[in-house]
């Protein structure tokens, strides 16, 4: 695989002699900082700003249901927030949970890279052993496996979280709820270019890729969102998803996509496997009412999707116990 690398990276002798070079500002190439922060900056607006100005225009408002339109009420319902005791209980608990996780991830994050970022022997190989993996076709299928059951449960427990956890005030959320879900689970293989581009130090090829992903997020959203609302906004993440894995293919090496065809049976199979472990859990949170039924349904989806991947992975030969012995060695034993 190393000489496969090496023999795919681009060289430094520049563009061919006669050919047409686009001129831009230094500020709009990638050797400038400023075109880097773009898309995280489309990001934050996109689902950050934006949402929240939206949220904060709302709650100025109330929804007239003869009309169908947005009265203004001025701080009636921030005064109904603040006198409901669920919403101090909700607020103690989110503020808990970001403290504790901060602190944790601050904390080990950049230790974990502060010892990584020295130039003593073996160090590199060493960054290179915690990203390589990410590019082999168990490490692909490891990831398929952990990532499309969930979407599949997520998927069939949608409508009971709706009606059963999120209660009324959150009715109509389920499709957003499987729509973001599909999106994410859309972007695997793109999730493994991005780790591959970097181990090779393609700056470029990862700059291209991620552009397009944000412009395409971005232009996506401004059309979707105002006709069609929060369904638009799911919309517009799968379009993404769908576009940014054809860009991630386009920029990695070519030997990248023979890894991604040997892994198109496992997840063909995965994804039928996914498939009916969120129709059981589907099924299990409809038998079973309230809140009880989502666990329930959870458990049924999980328990059944194991174990059919167990009996079906040596007679197909999916590879998913080789998969899972990446990041679980004691796999391999036995």
């Amino acid at each position: 695989m190393r000489s496969e690398i090496l023999r795919h990276q681009p060289t430094a002798s520049g563009p061919a002699p006669g050919a047409l070079a686009l001129r831009l500002p230094r500020w709009l190439t990638s050797e400038h900082p400023i075109p880097w922060l773009f898309p995280s900056l489309a990001m934050i607006l996109a689902f950050g700003i934006y949402p929240l100005a939206y949220s904060l225009w709302l709650s100025f408002h109330k929804q007239n249901f003869f009309t169908r339109s947005m009265d203004f009420s001025g701080l009636l319902q921030w005064q109904a927030a603040f006198a409901d005791p669920r919403m101090w209980g909700a607020l103690v608990t989110t503020l808990t949970y970001t403290a504790v996780c901060l602190v944790v991830e601050l904390v080990l994050g950049l230790a974990i890279a502060l010892l990584l970022d020295v130039d003593r022997r073996g160090y590199g190989v060493l960054r290179a052993l915690m990203t390589l993996p990410l590019v082999v076709p168990p490490a692909v299928t490891g990831l398929m496996f952990l990532l499309l059951p969930a979407t599949g449960l997520i998927i069939g427990l949608a409508p009971s979280l709706e009606h059963d956890v999120l209660g009324p005030a959150w009715k109509g959320t389920s499709l957003m709820i499987i729509l973001l879900a599909i999106g994410y689970a859309c972007e695997v293989s793109f999730n493994v270019v991005y780790f591959l581009l970097q181990s090779l130090g393609w700056g470029g090829r990862l700059f291209a890729a991620e552009l397009t992903q944000y412009l395409v997020l971005v232009t996506s959203v401004a059309l979707l969102a105002g006709p069609y609302g929060l369904i638009g906004i799911g919309a517009a993440r799968i379009l993404t998803a769908i576009v940014v894995a054809i860009a991630g293919a386009k920029a990695a090496p070519a030997w990248f996509v023979k890894i991604l065809r040997r892994t198109f049976r496992t997840a063909v199979a995965l994804v039928i496997l996914s498939s009916l472990a969120g129709a059981a859990a589907w099924f299990g949170a409809s038998v079973v009412p309230g809140t009880a039924g989502v666990a329930v349904g959870l458990a049924a989806g999980g328990v059944g999707y194991f174990l059919l991947v167990l009996l079906m992975d040596q007679p197909f030969n999916l590879g998913v116990r080789r998969a899972l012995a990446l990041f679980f060695p004691v796999l391999t034993k036995g």
